[in-house]
């Protein structure tokens, strides 16, 4: 008996293999920014001196929007980028799972431009952008094969 919107057949494995693919990426995505949110941690503050600290942590709610926005870019893309994929292989596999150790590592420089900026340090906060732009360089190559990868086997795609 055939289970509707499920194929049948030679490309049942694709199809269910792309949809494992999928399904995997799609969860992957809020963790991240779940990780995201950690970093926000509360601010210690005397009795009455809530307010300002958590004016003070403006830093942190600032590093995480970034990072949100940042993450949101990389889900959308990559939701766009597999709207247009049919069939999966190991390759494409590796190349997805590069993309997403790539993006599990956002939190982290997240967290430390947060304390930077909110350090006053100008040295700390120049090291911090600079970590997260080599995460960003990262992030960013980490999509380079897979448009080669798809030219040289455009049979995998719509």
């Amino acid at each position: 008996m055939k289970t509707p919107g499920r194929a049948s057949g030679p490309d049942a494995s694709d199809t269910s293999e792309l949809t494992r693919l999928i399904g995997f990426s799609d969860a992957f995505f809020p963790i991240v920014i779940t990780l995201l949110v950690i970093e926000i941690h509360r601010p210690e503050a005397p009795p009455g001196g809530l307010g300002r600290a958590l004016l003070e942590a403006w830093p942190s709610y600032a590093a995480f929007a970034l990072a949100f926005v940042y993450v949101g870019v990389i889900w959308l893309n990559h939701h766009g980028l597999f709207r247009s994929v049919t069939r999966i292989d190991t390759g494409l596999n590796w190349i997805n799972l590069g993309i997403l150790g790539t993006a599990a590592l956002i939190p982290f420089p997240t967290g430390v431009l947060a304390e930077a900026l909110q350090s006053g340090n100008t040295d700390d906060q120049r090291a911090a952008v600079i970590l997260y732009g080599f995460f960003a360089a990262m992030m960013s190559a980490a999509w380079i094969p897979i448009f080669p990868y798809l030219e040289r086997h455009r049979e995998r795609l719509a």
